[in-house]
């Protein structure tokens, strides 16, 4: 239970950037609350007037991947699968959902 809600599985790991948290179940689901501004929680919005998620929120655009492990900065967030990692936030609007970091040949950064 987180904030008095409960979730579909336990929680296996918990992140913490400036002002917001990444929780990760042992069933691999990432959720995340907190300010939005940056678009470190994942779901879209970022922005001086992005709204903030005052209860965990699934990441969506992470709903069918095997989360292995999260990380949070200041206004940054990052999610490992296996050798791929998945970063969002950072006051660019195109940052504002997970996306891959891959190198020049479109391979996996991290492999």
């Amino acid at each position: 239970m987180i904030c008095g809600l409960t979730l579909r599985s336990a929680v296996a790991q918990v992140a913490a950037g400036a002002a917001h948290s990444l929780a990760l179940a042992t069933d691999g689901t990432v959720y995340s609350f907190g300010r939005a501004s940056a678009g470190q929680c994942g779901h879209g919005a970022c922005g001086e007037h992005a709204p903030g998620v005052l209860v965990p929120v699934r990441v969506d655009a992470l709903a069918h991947i095997q989360v292995r492990e999260v990380r949070a900065s200041a206004d940054t967030s990052a999610a490992c699968i296996a050798a791929l990692v998945y970063r969002w936030g950072t006051l660019d609007a195109s940052n504002a959902v997970p996306l891959p970091i891959l190198d020049a040949e479109g391979a996996p950064a991290f492999a």
